[in-house]
């Protein structure tokens, strides 16, 4: 077994190793603890425009053809979340716990509502309604046009679930670990499922036909029965938790998981195949052309095959990706924390350009295991002569390894690693900021041409 200590990686450490037992001793709460910066989570694609908020508390929209950037909009604090689009008017949460309607084509602000608590992830929109999870650990529901709370569901703790929908049903997880299905007019409670642990998702979760997947720290994948909440199966995915919903092409189930593997699955929940990152995976995945697209924690961006999950190639950044990487004609786009956006020719890999935020300074989380205890228990062997005679004595000890990450024993893992090198080549662009804001002749944010290769 692999074991990393910090950021040291080592297969040399050579023990006997009878048991070892993940257990998980503590609160998930890191989607809270990021620091203020530039640093971007999500970003949202829509009619050639790309939408993203960050940790420098703006929101901004890029035309992607012209790579002119069209607005940005400062909000009350850190955003950490990326909108969703309807009707020509954007949907987000900030950190301060404020909930906002943006005009999309200027970004003024439409209308606001105060919650109790932090926003993170994806909002959902259905049928004229807005939906969002809240630390306050309420779900809310918002008309959309208006801003008017139309009902609010209160949950055991604090939720952080993009919801999926089925029928007249959305669906969401809570801290609280249960996944609740509430009709999505009334608010009123259809079902609830318990799993082992808090259900944490800021993409929405996957509904395939009449069945939503639901992952969960527990470290299995629900599959339940969208209608009724009643569980079909559950798989066990590494033992640090899931908290990305799959992706499902083809008759075949792909996610990553907390233990640094993105796995693939058949419809029964059966593994097919597993490929290894080196970082924790909350990056969903996006598959075209017989080709996977994700993002891990160890700052690579990963073109996979899609059949065997051999790596075609790997493009890095300096800091994590959590992005669902979006595709606009032959670009792949995502967001990063080393606050930028980067656009790669989606065939080889080369970076194209990239966008930086207001600021470089990257945005700081605590560490991804915090919650969970690794026991070893091991024995050794001692030889000792004492008056001739050799006795071999038996000693067990418990060894916490609480704060050090233990990677996965075995899983499919590429045969070389690439590192980004960025050139210090900047084009400046002008920007326009609506309202408010200032017109700036000279905006701050750049847009970095950087050709780059990707290794094969």
């Amino acid at each position: 077994m692999d074991f990393g200590f910090e950021n040291f990686e080592t297969s040399a450490f050579d023990v006997e190793i009878e048991e070892v037992e993940v257990k998980k001793v503590g609160k998930f709460k890191r989607i809270w603890s990021g620091t203020e910066g530039g640093s971007i989570v999500r970003t949202t694609l829509l009619n050639g425009k790309l939408y993203w908020g960050a940790f420098d508390s703006y929101v901004y929209a890029l035309d992607i053809g012209d790579k002119k950037l069209i607005w940005r909009k400062k909000l009350d604090s850190m955003v950490d979340s990326s909108p969703v689009c309807s009707d020509g008017f954007l949907y987000l949460g900030s950190k301060g716990g404020i909930f906002y309607c943006l005009d999309a084509a200027t970004g003024r602000i439409v209308w606001r509502y105060k919650t109790g608590g932090a926003m993170a992830g994806y909002a959902g929109i259905k049928d004229g309604l807005v939906y969002t999870s809240c630390r306050d650990s309420n779900f809310y529901a918002f008309n959309a046009k208006t801003g008017e709370l139309v009902w609010k569901f209160r949950t055991g703790d604090e939720i952080c679930c993009a919801p999926g929908f089925y029928r007249n049903t959305v669906i969401f997880g809570s801290f609280d670990g249960y996944a609740y299905g509430v009709d999505t007019k009334t608010g009123k409670e259809i079902w609830r499922f318990k799993t082992g642990a808090e259900i944490f998702d800021a993409v929405h979760l996957t509904v395939h036909g009449n069945m939503v997947f639901v992952p969960a720290f527990d470290s299995y994948l629900h599959l339940l029965d969208a209608g009724t909440g009643k569980e079909i199966w559950k798989t066990r995915l590494g033992g640090y938790g899931i908290a990305t919903s799959p992706s499902v092409v083809n008759g075949r189930i792909y996610t990553g998981a907390r233990d640094g593997n993105f796995y693939c699955l058949d419809m029964d929940g059966n593994e097919i195949w597993r490929f290894r990152t080196g970082g924790v995976i909350e990056s969903k995945a996006v598959l075209s052309g017989g080709r996977i697209y994700f993002g891990s924690e160890d700052g690579n961006l990963y073109c996979l095959d899609e059949s065997m999950g051999k790596e075609i190639w790997r493009f890095r950044v300096d800091g994590q990706i959590w992005d669902e990487p979006k595709i606009y004609k032959d670009t792949l786009i995502f967001g990063a924390a080393d606050c930028r956006v980067h656009f790669l020719d989606i065939e080889t890999g080369k970076e194209e350009f990239n966008i930086q935020t207001s600021t470089l300074k990257k945005s700081v989380w605590s560490h991804p295991y915090e919650m969970f205890k690794v026991e070893i228990k091991k024995e050794t062997h001692i030889e000792d002569t004492i008056s001739e005679e050799k006795y071999k004595s038996k000693n067990e000890k418990s060894i916490s390894l609480s704060d050090y990450h233990v990677t996965s024993e075995y899983a499919t893992t590429s045969e070389y690693k690439q590192k980004s090198d960025y050139d210090t080549s900047f084009v400046i662009f002008e920007c326009v900021l609506e309202g408010e804001n200032l017109l700036l002749a000279h905006s701050e944010l750049q847009i970095h041409l950087s050709p780059k290769k990707a290794k094969k």
